[in-house]
C-alpha cells in the first residue's frame, strides 16, 4: 500500500509539473510578438521578415500564402498553436 501511495504521488508531481508543456501561446503574447516583428505596422508581414515564419508554418503543415506574406490574423493563429514557439524574435 505505501508503494502505491509513492507511486501516485510521483505520478502525479510528473504530471503537474509537465502541465506547461501543453499550455499554448496566449492571443496577447501573439498579438505582442506581430507587432515586434511588423515594425512598419503595415498589418502583414513578408521577405525576409516572414521567412522564417513561413518556414515554421510549412513545417507545421500550417496553410501559406502563395506570395509569401503574413497577415496579422494569419500569424496569431499559428502562434496560438504553438508553431512559433522557441524562435528567436
Amino acid at each position: 500500500m505505501k508503494t502505491l501511495l509513492i507511486a501516485a504521488s510521483a505520478m502525479a508531481l510528473a504530471i503537474g509539473l509537465s502541465a506547461p508543456a501543453f499550455a499554448q501561446t496566449s492571443a496577447a503574447d501573439c498579438t505582442a510578438m506581430f507587432e515586434k516583428v511588423d515594425a512598419s505596422g503595415a498589418g502583414s508581414i513578408s521577405g525576409d521578415v516572414a521567412k522564417p515564419y513561413l518556414d515554421a508554418m510549412a513545417k507545421a503543415n500550417l496553410k501559406t500564402n502563395a506570395d509569401g506574406t503574413i497577415t496579422a490574423d494569419e500569424f496569431s493563429a499559428a502562434c496560438e498553436s504553438d508553431t512559433f514557439t522557441g524562435m528567436a524574435q
